[in-house]
């Protein structure tokens, strides 16, 4: 049983349980927020790319009739510039009118959007060692990762580009110093906010300690995944409650340690779900992730929904699956999730390449589309554009190319949506190298 000393103080850290209760509200009946997308399952093969002007340049993706702007392009430094490889950062602000971008060696960039003129402007070049993330409740704050050591977290403001230290992490965790160390991610969420921040580690893989810290209090609750589960940690999520983080053990910890640990902040429990792979996101309470279904053919696009709190009792979203199966894979982002209402998340998809038996297998709908799938179980999918990303290696054909993978990330108020591609190798080499580069692009979701 866990200390009631513990409890109190990951209770002053994460809020009230009154909160929580609130926000895992049974939902009411679900609607269709986006009644002018196609949710057919003809099958829809990539017309021709049109031709591609610079950035700012907007078209209609030819077949299923978004409108889509281009970000970034060559011009800006001249390597690829990306979304956030992680997708549960949040890379669009709270008021969705402001989102960031990445380029190949790090450097992040604030875009400023007007949906009026369906146009971008830059707004600040904030410094960050890893990835940022902005507040799920201020429009304002972006929080970075840097200082003098690179272990401080600051909060950059959108309006005046102010940047002031929230957590010196060498002040609240001894240690990190020698051998020197860096912070993986960090995850803001709750109300009021707080941060959960996965650091200890030299490199990816190597992290094991999580750190919740409440800015409002100055309080923290430091987590050993070492200590608790014999293992290191591949990365970090958490619910948009902010009760549920969910730690990913590293690659060689897996069989004994679980794919996913979901660590209830609330009570100080964990608990190891079954049927956990595949990439995930995560709403107000409710986890989304391939489903695995013990009754169905696998299938890549079929996912499965389960309430964080009885992860045992799974939901599959596609009554029907497509057929013939394949071992494919995507990248869903919810972070236009809403507390009390089961809102559809988006998504890209792509073929996996290290399935030799995929490639026998004729296209289907649903190929290398962003899509937005309901959350309900009414099996609803409607399909938004092709993301015209090739995601095989242009060094070794039987390998996919990480960067190229499309990644997404919607905004909180479900209008737009901000992804990168290499445009079917269409956007020029990156520097020095003999692969193709990636630019960000924005699409219309209503």
């Amino acid at each position: 049983m866990t200390d009631p000393k513990v409890l109190e103080q990951l209770d002053l850290i994460t809020g009230a349980s009154a909160r929580v209760r609130e926000l895992l509200a049974p939902p009411p009946a679900p609607t269709t927020p986006y009644p002018l997308l196609r949710n057919d399952r003809r099958l829809a093969p990539k017309p021709a790319l049109p031709p591609m002007g610079p950035a700012g340049y907007t078209w209609r993706d030819p077949e299923f009739g978004t409108s889509i702007l281009r970000v970034t392009d060559g011009s800006m430094g001249g390597s690829s510039h990306r979304v956030a490889s992680n997708a549960h950062v949040a890379v669009w602000n709270r008021a969705s009118d402001t989102f960031w971008t990445t380029n190949a060696g790090g450097s992040q960039k604030l875009w400023r959007f007007d949906p009026i003129r369906f146009t971008c402007v830059g707004a600040g070049d904030p410094r960050s060692q890893t990835e940022g993330t902005f507040s799920r409740s201020d429009p304002d704050t972006y929080y970075t990762i840097y200082g003098p050591e690179t272990r401080t977290i600051r909060r950059h403001s959108v309006k005046n580009g102010l940047v002031t230290d929230v957590v010196d992490l060498d002040a609240v965790i001894p240690g990190l110093k020698d051998p020197r160390t860096y912070v993986g991610n960090i995850l803001a969420a709750g109300v009021p906010e707080d941060l959960a921040i996965l650091c200890g580690g030299q490199g990816q893989d190597d992290h094991y300690l999580v750190l919740l810290y409440a800015p409002t209090t100055g309080t923290w609750f430091v987590l050993d995944s070492r200590k608790r589960f014999n293992c290191n940690l591949h990365g970090i999520s958490r619910d948009l409650t902010g009760r549920y983080v969910f730690l990913y053990p590293r690659t060689g910890d897996i069989a004994h340690a679980g794919q996913v640990i979901i660590w209830d902040t609330l009570v100080d429990r964990t608990t190891v779900p079954t049927r956990s792979t595949g990439h995930d996101t995560l709403g107000f309470g409710v986890w989304i992730n391939t489903s695995e279904s013990p009754s169905k053919p696998y299938d890549g696009l079929q996912w499965a929904r389960r309430d964080i709190a009885t992860p045992s009792t799974i939901l599959d979203l596609i009554p029907t699956q497509l057929t013939p199966s394949l071992k494919c894979a995507d990248h869903p982002n919810w972070m236009n999730a809403q507390p009390g209402v089961l809102l559809p998340f988006i998504t890209a998809t792509y073929r996996n390449v290290k399935e030799a038996a995929d490639a026998l297998v004729p296209p289907r709908a649903w190929d290398d589309e962003i899509l937005l799938v309901s959350s309900t179980g009414d099996g609803d999918v409607r399909r938004v554009a092709h993301h015209r990303s090739q995601v095989v290696s242009e060094i070794d054909p039987t390998k996919l190319e990480f960067w190229a993978e499309p990644m997404i990330h919607i905004a909180p108020d479900g209008n737009h949506a901000v992804f990168h591609s290499n445009m079917e190798l269409g956007l020029g080499l990156e520097p020095g190298l003999k692969s193709h580069r990636q630019d960000v692009f924005l699409v219309k979701l209503r």
